[in-house]
């Protein structure tokens, strides 16, 4: 439902590359649906406003270059996500950053460590590629009092520093000239301060982790439970050794049984089978019930296709909290937009016309009000016989 946009006014270089955003072909409702998953995954991601990359004598030679086509001639949106923000810094809790450091994923192609022949690719815990410091590209962004520099820099590994690495610059640092406002906005789902915000959906991503364990442990009792075990007895002593002819301890031979097998068993032995008491399934399917509907009701789901069927009531109030919630978010993509525009705007020259932006409309999710009946439809129910008469008095 947040990525149903409509544009408002958009500033004319935004207008002419809306189908490539970022440089890399990415649309810009595509481009927010993506920032909108990495606040619903991490609490927050940084929205960026990089400088065109070429830079030209006059505004002439720009325009020209517009005019051909040069797409590294504007900005450049680019989205951090919260693991690659490394770090900021504000002139006060309250103010705009005045620094800000991230990484770029332009690495370098890994080459895979080779085990009897297969190729082995190390992952992080997030099921990512464990790439090398030395495999990213490190940004710098920071205010100085001629401007806003930019410095990109690499890690080189060091036997003299520290921690391994050293910090080589890749070229000379970018200065914009008169750029006093850092061109950068953060992006969170509760408003937060800049670089903060908690997850969305924290509790319930806990419940998810709490019924996945129990989901399993309730199925492995289940296959315990429905899975016959063969038991011999008289045939070990208390420590659990057979004994021999001579009384010399050995372990027991490994009982092996299929369809078609028939053993002899000595003097004494015995062998049945017994099942496991399934005391605690009920237990389990229970507990299990009750966190299903539980985190229903915190997934703020309106409805449900199983069970007896919900009041309108119900409906009403728990698909009231799921709209406050999505016009929550839509207020805050539609504010943090604005700020994109404005920074933009500042990069290209181009006038911003209130009222530009993006139109979010988030449609209640409660049942539309039923219609009370005319005065006709309570005569022709009188005159079936469906309502009484007392009833069409009030």
């Amino acid at each position: 439902m947040l990525s149903f946009l409509h544009w408002q006014v958009l500033p004319p270089s935004l207008q002419a590359v809306i189908g490539d955003v970022d440089g890399r072909g990415t649309d810009l409702g595509v481009f927010l649906f993506i920032a909108d998953l990495l606040v619903l995954r991490d609490g927050g991601c940084l929205i960026l406003v990089l400088p065109p990359e070429h830079r030209w004598p006059s505004e002439g030679h720009r325009l020209d270059a517009l005019r051909r086509g040069d797409r590294l001639s504007l900005p450049r949106l680019a989205l951090v996500p919260r693991t690659d923000f490394l770090d900021w810094q504000l002139p006060n809790p309250n103010g705009l950053p005045v620094r800000v450091n991230w990484r770029m994923d332009f690495h370098n192609p890994v080459t895979p460590d080779h085990f009897g022949g297969v190729p082995v690719h190390y992952l992080t815990p997030n099921n990512t590629p464990a790439y090398d410091l030395s495999n990213w590209t490190y940004r710098v962004a920071e205010l100085a009092a001629d401007g806003l520099r930019y410095q990109s820099y690499r890690a080189v590994p060091s036997s003299t520093a520290p921690s391994g690495y050293q910090a080589e610059p890749l070229g000379p640092a970018v200065l914009l000239e008169g750029q006093h406002t850092m061109p950068v906005v953060w992006y969170a789902a509760d408003g937060a301060a800049f670089g903060e915000g908690d997850l969305p959906h924290l509790g319930l991503a806990n419940q998810y982790l709490t019924h996945y364990r129990l989901k399993s442990e309730y199925e492995d009792l289940l296959s315990r439970c429905a899975l016959p075990v063969g038991v011999r007895s008289g045939l070990v002593d208390q420590y659990g050794f057979q004994r021999s002819e001579d009384g010399e301890p050995r372990s027991p031979e490994q009982l092996v049984l299929s369809t078609s097998t028939f053993m002899d068993l000595p003097e004494g032995a015995d062998f049945n089978w017994k099942e496991i008491r399934a005391r605690s399934l009920a237990e389990h399917r229970a507990y299990l019930s009750l966190l299903d509907e539980t985190m229903r009701r915190d997934a703020l789901v309106p409805t449900q296709n199983r069970g007896a069927g919900r009041s309108e009531t119900e409906i009403s109030l728990t698909a009231g909290q799921a709209y406050a919630l999505l016009q929550s978010l839509a207020t805050q993509k539609t504010s943090v937009f604005e700020n994109v525009l404005e920074h933009w705007c500042s990069l290209t020259g181009d006038s911003l016309v209130p009222g530009a932006g993006l139109a979010l409309t988030v449609t209640p999710l409660t049942p539309p009000p039923r219609p009370l009946p005319t005065v006709g439809e309570w005569l022709t129910l009188h005159e079936r016989g469906v309502i009484r008469a007392v009833r069409c008095l009030h």
